[in-house]
C-alpha cells in the first residue's frame, strides 16, 4: 500500500498556538480604556448641530429688499413691503433719516430698531396731540400715553417734552390757579386739592400760590359772600350768614379770609325783610301744626320753629300776636 496516498482519519491534534478549531469563536470585550470617547466625538450629529445653529443665527439677521413703499391714507404714513410682502408701518420722519427706498437691504436687526422708533413716534405725536388742546401736568400726560397703549414709551416721551419746555407742572400750576381765581373764583384749599389730583407736588404748589396773594382771596370772598346772601332772602339773616359761610369753606377758603370778608361786607340788617321772610315762615309751620295742635300748644310749636330758623323772640312774638288777631 502506498503509504503517501492513505488517508489519516479522526480528529486532529489540536495546535496549542491556534486553540481547538471547534471552540465557538467570542470577540474580546476589550479594554474600557480602549474604547473611543464618546462624549467627545462630534461626528456627523455633531456637524448637523452646528449646522442648525448656524442657520438659526442667520435667520434671525436675515436680509431682506425693500420692494415697496406705499402712502397710507394717514398723512406722513407709510407701509414698507420686504421681497412682495407687507412688513411694517412707518413715518415720513424715519423714512427720511433712514433713507429707505426701494431696493435698499433691510435687515432683521435694522427693521426691530425701526419699528421700535416708530412705535416711539406714535407715541409722541400722540403727546403732543393732548398737549395742543390745553396745558398738562406731567401725570396727566403718562396717564394719557398708559390709556392709549403707549405705556413702554410714557417715559422717554416725557422726558423730551420736558427737555423741549412742553411739560412744567410749576408753569402749569401758575396758570391753573390764576385762571381759578380770576374767573370761578375758588378759594386757595380747593386749588390746592385740585392740583394735587393732576399730580402737581407740593413744592410746585406751594410756590405757585404767590399767584393768589391774601388780599385777592378776601376780594374774591367779599364778593361771593354778598352775592349769596342776597340769594336767601327768605330765610332770617342768621340762617343766611351761616349759609354763606358755608358756601365759602366749601368753595375752598380758609376761615381767616371768611372772617375778614364778613368783616369788610358787613351785611346790613333790614328789619323789615326779615320780618317778611319770618311771615313766609310762620305760615309755613301753621299749615304744619295747626292739625295736631291749637291754643298754647299750637303758638309753642310755631314759635320753635322759627326760633330754630334763626329769627329772633321779638319778631317771633309780634308774628304770633298778629296771626292770632286774624283768627280772632
Amino acid at each position: 500500500m502506498d503509504k503517501d496516498k492513505l488517508i489519516r482519519l479522526g480528529p486532529r491534534k489540536p495546535d496549542p498556538e491556534k486553540g481547538s478549531p471547534d471552540q465557538d469563536h467570542k470577540p474580546s470585550r476589550g479594554n474600557p480604556e480602549d474604547k473611543p470617547d464618546q462624549a467627545g466625538d462630534q461626528g456627523p450629529k455633531g456637524e448637523t448641530s452646528q449646522a442648525k445653529l448656524h442657520d438659526q443665527a442667520k435667520n434671525q439677521d436675515q436680509e431682506r429688499i425693500i420692494t415697496k413703499i406705499q402712502p397710507q391714507k394717514k398723512k406722513g404714513r407709510y407701509n414698507i413691503y420686504l421681497d412682495g410682502d407687507y412688513a411694517f408701518p412707518i413715518s415720513e420722519g424715519s423714512l427720511v433719516k433712514h433713507f429707505l427706498r426701494k431696493g435698499m437691504v433691510v435687515s432683521q436687526s435694522l427693521q426691530k430698531d425701526l419699528e421700535k422708533e416708530d412705535q416711539f413716534s406714535k407715541a409722541y405725536s400722540r403727546a403732543l396731540n393732548y398737549l395742543s388742546y390745553a396745558l398738562r401736568t406731567e401725570k396727566q400726560v403718562q396717564d394719557d400715553l398708559e390709556d392709549k397703549g403707549f405705556s413702554q414709551d410714557s417715559q422717554a416721551v416725557i422726558a423730551k417734552l420736558k427737555d423741549q419746555a412742553l411739560i412744567n407742572d410749576l408753569e402749569y400750576a401758575k396758570s391753573y390757579i390764576r385762571t381759578a381765581a380770576k374767573i370761578n373764583r375758588k378759594g386757595p384749599r380747593l386749588i390746592q386739592n385740585e392740583l394735587v389730583q393732576k399730580g402737581v407736588g407740593d413744592q410746585d404748589i406751594e410756590t405757585a400760590m404767590v399767584e393768589y396773594p391774601y388780599q385777592d382771596q378776601v376780594d374774591n370772598a367779599s364778593q361771593l359772600m354778598e352775592k349769596q346772601f342776597n340769594k336767601s332772602r327768605n330765610k332770617s339773616q342768621r340762617q343766611r350768614l351761616a349759609k354763606v359761610k358755608s358756601y365759602l369753606f366749601n368753595k375752598g377758603y380758609l376761615s381767616q379770609v371768611i372772617d375778614q370778608a364778613l368783616a369788610e361786607v358787613q351785611p346790613q340788617l333790614d328789619q323789615e325783610e326779615e320780618y317778611q321772610a319770618l311771615i313766609k315762615q310762620g305760615d309755613k309751620a301753621y299749615k304744619r301744626y295747626r292739625k295736631k295742635a291749637s291754643g298754647y300748644e299750637l303758638r309753642q310749636k310755631i314759635k320753635a320753629f322759627l326760633f330754630n330758623k334763626g329769627f329772633s323772640s321779638d319778631l317771633i312774638n309780634q308774628y304770633l300776636e298778629n296771626k292770632e288777631d286774624e283768627e280772632d
